[in-house]
């Protein structure tokens, strides 16, 4: 598959991190406060803020397996399948107040036993998040990602021994463009890894995401990532709007973001019961977490 024709700006990490937050905000004064923050401490799935609240939940629970701060964190249970089989551990989130830029972040931790097998068939990507537009369709978001005629994602694709590399991308109007971390990106022809089973496994990772719907007549969507406080993927030129005629109410309508969900299907499954876990989620319109 080729290379996509937007710019993409890799910064490859160099140097540790302790998984903390950036006390240093850039571009001025510390942002508005997180939409939506949670930190499972309440020991439920039920918290809820700004009309923002959970919805689906797939495989997973509060757990006191192990937090990355506090007691709680959310654990996300995918069963051991055979083969071309997909198990699902969902967290699903909604409904946001049409928005057209979201940022999340969350703490996630990776079992010692995770390994990004590759299935039968072309699916084999596991889920980082996915936010859509429900496009009229059920109001609890449910299914409304099948028929949605805007969404924008990221998800893990396999890599070289186990390890998962990543895939961002977005659907406008039943297209799907996707936009891939390949093999030949990095320095001489290194894979980047999102989950690298050398470093990552058995330990807190801190992943922040920044999606924003290009707007009219423009191609400056945005798709940023960020691990453990270091930007590894940037794209700012995307043309990522519904709709053929972008002046269309209808195309306008259907662009805000309305849904999320994190981690989600794992096409590609895994031979083992493998559990991830997901602490201090947080959903903003700005940056309230410091990265640069």
């Amino acid at each position: 598959m080729g290379r996509p024709n937007q710019a993409i700006n890799f910064v490859i990490p160099t140097a540790s991190f302790d998984g903390k937050y950036y006390s240093r905000y850039p571009g001025g004064d510390r942002p508005e406060p997180a939409l939506f923050s949670d930190d499972f401490e309440s020991g439920t799935l039920s918290h809820a803020e700004n009309n923002i609240a959970y919805l689906e939940r797939i495989s997973v629970s509060a757990s006191a397996d192990r937090a990355y701060s506090g007691n709680y964190s959310a654990k996300f249970t995918f069963p051991d399948a055979a083969s071309g089989a997909d198990p699902w551990a969902e967290l699903r989130f909604g409904k946001f107040d049409d928005l057209n830029e979201i940022w999340i972040g969350y703490k996630l931790w990776v079992p010692a036993n995770y390994y990004h097998r590759i299935g039968p068939d072309s699916s084999n990507n596991k889920g980082l998040f996915m936010f859509w537009n429900a496009g009229g369709h059920d109001d609890n978001g449910n299914n409304g990602y099948d028929v949605a005629p805007h969404l924008m994602y990221s998800s893990f694709q396999p890599g070289d021994n186990g390890n998962s590399t990543m895939d961002v991308g977005w659907k406008t109007d039943g297209a799907t463009s996707h936009h891939y971390i390949e093999q030949d990106d990095g320095p001489d022809g290194d894979q980047i890894n999102i989950i690298d089973r050398a470093t990552d496994l058995g330990r807190w990772i801190d992943f922040v995401c920044r999606v924003k719907v290009c707007d009219l007549g423009q191609s400056n969507g945005i798709f940023q990532i960020w691990k453990d406080g270091v930007r590894i993927w940037s794209l700012t030129d995307a043309t990522n709007r519904a709709g053929s005629n972008p002046s269309d109410a209808n195309a306008i309508a259907n662009n805000p973001l309305q849904y999320g969900y994190i981690l989600g299907w794992a096409n590609s499954g895994f031979d083992n019961e493998t559990s991830l876990y997901v602490d201090d989620l947080k959903i903003a319109t700005t940056n309230v977490f410091g990265v640069s």
